[in-house]
């Protein structure tokens, strides 16, 4: 039970993530994040800075308390997963308050420069979610990239390139380490040479996250502009990327089933329009995330 103040949906939610289960599936997340978010729709813009300075501080310092708490040598410690929910929370909050135009301000923010969020401070972190994005285009609504463009995409006087490489030349070949790994059948033919780069990225971006968030990630890996992996990983696939907060199969497998359609084989080849809908603003820094993989790919998503 969380024994400071806060309002009434952020200590509920706080509350839900902090005792048994600890991890909340999608439509409850996104139940509490539109409870948070109710009084911002109907308030004032300096109302909503009001809420906003005070639900970030609410709940980063529950975040903190959490990541404090953390068995570092036990995976599956239950503060990780608390850990995890609440700093999604965070984030789709920040976001959101940002889309009606209401931002924490930069005194508030400096507060934060010695607050660690795992990849970056956090004062960092705000900073990166206010920095300009160009609206991320769904799959379905991407025109398939002819057969001949791809084959043409490394030719320097080439001017059909797809659009996700910006107009950049590929690099080239790498020597892969480990090129019987299974997580290979994962990658987009397209990339499949640069096999390292894609595993080595992603195992740092994933470190330390909890199933929801590694099953989310692969869902923006394979929508497009920027698609580098060309279904979701079985868990097995997965364990090579992330063996130690992946949870068990089970947990895995579920989240997979909520996000995923099915194709004619019986693969989860790609994320169901719902993920797009709802999940919209997170795929959005999760690709900011994953700049640096696609930067070395050659990939440019512009704003980003």
């Amino acid at each position: 039970m969380i024994k400071f103040h806060a309002r009434k949906p952020v200590r509920d939610f706080l509350n839900k993530v902090t005792e048994p289960p600890y991890s909340l599936p999608i439509d409850e997340h996104n139940q509490c994040f539109e409870s948070i978010l109710e009084r911002y729709e109907e308030s004032t813009n300096k109302e909503r800075q009001n809420f906003l300075c005070t639900d970030v501080f609410d709940l980063l310092r529950a975040f903190i308390e959490e990541d404090k708490a953390i068995n570092r040598k036990d995976p599956k410690d239950t503060h990780r997963y608390s850990a995890s929910e609440i700093s999604l929370m965070l984030s789709g909050l920040i976001a959101a308050a940002n889309q009606y135009g209401v931002r924490l301000p930069e005194s508030e923010i400096k507060r934060y420069e010695k607050v660690d969020f795992g990849i970056c401070s956090f004062a960092q972190f705000v900073r990166d979610i206010y920095q300009p994005i160009e609206p991320i285009q769904a799959k379905k609504e991407i025109a398939p990239i002819p057969a001949n463009d791809i084959n043409q995409q490394a030719a320097p006087a080439d001017t059909s390139k797809p659009a996700t490489d910006g107009g950049n030349t590929p690099p080239p070949p790498e020597n892969d380490d480990d090129p019987n790994n299974i997580f290979n059948a994962c990658i987009i033919d397209e990339y499949r040479q640069h096999a390292k780069t894609i595993r080595k990225g992603l195992e740092v971006a994933l470190k330390g996250k909890q199933t929801a968030y590694i099953v989310k990630t692969f869902a923006a890996c394979c929508l497009e502009p920027h698609a580098i992996l060309k279904k979701c990983p079985t868990y097995k696939e997965a364990q090579e990327i992330n063996n130690q907060t992946i949870g068990i199969s089970q947990g895995y497998n579920a989240r997979k089933r909520e996000i995923f359609e099915k194709d004619d084989n019986g693969i989860y080849t790609e994320p169901k329009e719902s993920f797009w809908n709802d999940e919209s603003v997170f795929v959005q820094q999760i690709v900011k995330q994953l700049k640096p993989i696609f930067g070395m790919l050659g990939i440019k998503i512009k704003g980003i």
